[in-house]
């Protein structure tokens, strides 16, 4: 859906115009194309077809009719097409709207396969569930504990800690639940399924999440895995108190850092074009085009880093806090939300592959290594072998790439979504290249002191993505993902930092719902909806 853009970024240096303007120049544009029928909107609930067909199939039983199983081919390649058209023919006059657009097509895509071809959830997942318990009792000077009720699945009596205390309540029964008969449960749990990305709380879990906690484990009857992988996000909180008392300030200290740096880069008409000829604000005029080029690789590292981590401590906090268990199930326990991020020494131990397999959020990981797995476990492929770990380097960031480059097609600017693509499909080299020099010397570097091992790695790691960074980060500059604004109050502009004009709400994007009707009317009543735009920042 990338047009041209209406501005001369890359033959003009005089001042360039404000990211505000940017953005209305691009919703005027988009409702010119509106209104010609060369591109359509976000629109719910069209947009969400695919998605709502994956789930209606997973919640028909097909374990015992080989038909029904059969007919996840002709959903698959249903919702494929409808996807691809979702690429080719949506976007928004909202930069973050349009991006969302073309993430989520692309996801939806691998996400289907992932649970109709390499997976077969109804067969094989499990999910922690859990019931409550009956009060213990005396019956004659002896305690007993009942459950209330029968748990399906693989449940546990579990009644061993109840029998050393008096008149407890509450006390959950926690069962491993297999696909239910019942249609009630079975909507919950194919909701979760197909929302629970890194499978917390599943059986299919990946390894870089904490494991079930213990007491939950040894009521389960589950072996105590003490060889499970380290690195990863493996920190997470018990009850709602202690996972709000970390979220909440958390959440505040990412919001004004957000902030904070959505201001400065409002300044350098690099966040609005991409690379452009127009003239630098002063305090970037006297740097050199490398330092220019450092600062620029940071501040977006900075800023895509930090305002990840504000979407997940949000998620959580409404997800645990204001929800909970109660609400949505017992995958909504504080645990099941765990770091989203692994720790520094990730990177310092383990360099470019521990920045991407445990410092870098995995919550796609399961879906992009999905292939591989089915493959080796199908017995194509030696799951032990180098052929294996290299393949699955490259198709896990291959669908990567497919999924970013998705984004980057549906923007309305002119962009390279190939750029977006490349940027992933080389990490698997810069992985490679470090682990054969590391084995080629590896009794040299062994005798190097720890510190100096570690900085080695975070210098490779940095270096790596000064050189293969721009790839992403110009694309998703030229397509104005940069001009997204999310947050309507802002402390930065209210103490003077921003533009003359602007104050401590920023809400000119919030105040202009008017300009973009709610109701969209297509050309047959299938396409017509409710717009999603009219309900974000442009």
């Amino acid at each position: 859906m990338s047009i041209e853009t209406p501005f001369p970024h890359l033959t003009c240096t005089s001042a360039a115009p404000l990211q505000r303007d940017v953005r209305r120049v691009y919703q005027h544009i988009f409702k010119s194309r509106l209104a010609a029928g060369t591109v359509r909107p976000v629109v719910a609930p069209y947009h969400y077809y695919g998605i709502v067909l994956l789930f209606v199939y997973l919640c028909i039983p097909h374990t015992k009719s080989p038909l029904v199983y059969a007919a996840r081919w002709p959903v698959l390649a249903a919702i494929v097409h409808f996807q691809w058209k979702e690429l080719c023919e949506t976007s928004s006059g909202s930069t973050d709207i349009a991006y969302y657009a073309g993430v989520a097509s692309a996801w939806l895509m691998v996400l289907s396969a992932t649970w109709l071809v390499w997976c077969r959830p109804q067969f094989e997942a499990r999910r922690l569930n859990r019931r409550r318990r009956t009060a213990v009792v005396v019956v004659g000077g002896a305690e007993k504990g009942a459950a209330e009720g029968k748990a399906s699945g693989n449940a546990v009596a579990g009644d061993k800690g109840l029998k050393q205390r008096r008149g407890v309540t509450g006390e959950w029964l926690y069962y491993w639940q297999p696909y239910p008969d019942n249609l009630r449960e079975r909507i919950p749990w194919v909701f979760d399924l197909l929302s629970n990305y890194r499978g917390v709380g599943w059986n299919w879990a990946i390894t870089k999440v904490p494991d079930i906690p213990l007491p939950i484990k040894q009521q389960l009857g589950d072996p105590i895995d003490h060889n499970r992988p380290k690195g990863g996000s493996h920190r997470y909180f018990t009850t709602r108190r202690a996972h709000f008392k970390h979220h909440f300030p958390r959440f505040i200290v990412l919001y004004l850092l957000l902030d904070a740096s959505k201001t400065i880069g409002a300044k350098d008409p690099y966040y609005a074009f991409g690379p452009n000829t127009y003239a630098l604000p002063p305090y970037l005029q006297n740097l050199s085009p490398l330092t220019l080029y450092a600062y620029r690789w940071a501040l977006s590292s900075f800023a895509t880093v930090v305002s990840l981590n504000l979407l997940f401590s949000l998620g959580a906090l409404v997800a645990v806090v204001l929800l909970g268990p109660r609400v949505l199930g017992p995958t909504f326990e504080p645990w099941c939300f765990p770091e989203a991020w692994g720790s520094l020494a990730d990177i310092y131990d383990g360099g470019l592959a521990g920045f991407w397999g445990s410092w870098w959020h995995q919550s796609f990981r399961f879906a992009f290594s999905a292939p591989t797995n089915f493959l080796a476990r199908k017995g194509y492929l030696d799951p032990r072998s180098t052929t294996t770990r290299v393949l699955a380097l490259f198709v896990g960031f291959g669908l990567s790439g497919f999924v970013h480059a998705g984004g980057s097609l549906t923007q309305q600017s002119h962009t390279y979504p190939w750029h977006s693509a490349l940027f992933f499909l080389v990490q698997p080299l810069g992985i490679l290249l470090e682990q054969a020099f590391c084995s080629r010397f590896r009794s040299g570097i062994a005798r190097l002191p720890r510190f100096v091992r570690r900085v080695g790695n975070a210098a490779y790691t940095t270096i790596w993505f000064l050189c293969t960074a721009p790839m992403l980060q110009n694309d998703s500059a030229r397509g104005g993902m940069f001009l997204f604004e999310p947050l309507p109050l802002s402390p930065t502009k209210g103490l003077g930092f921003g533009l003359p004009d602007e104050g401590w709400w920023y809400l000119d994007s919030y105040l202009s719902r008017g300009e973009i009707p709610l109701w969209y009317q297509g050309k047959h009543w299938w396409q017509s909806g409710v717009r999603v735009d009219a309900f974000t920042t442009l």
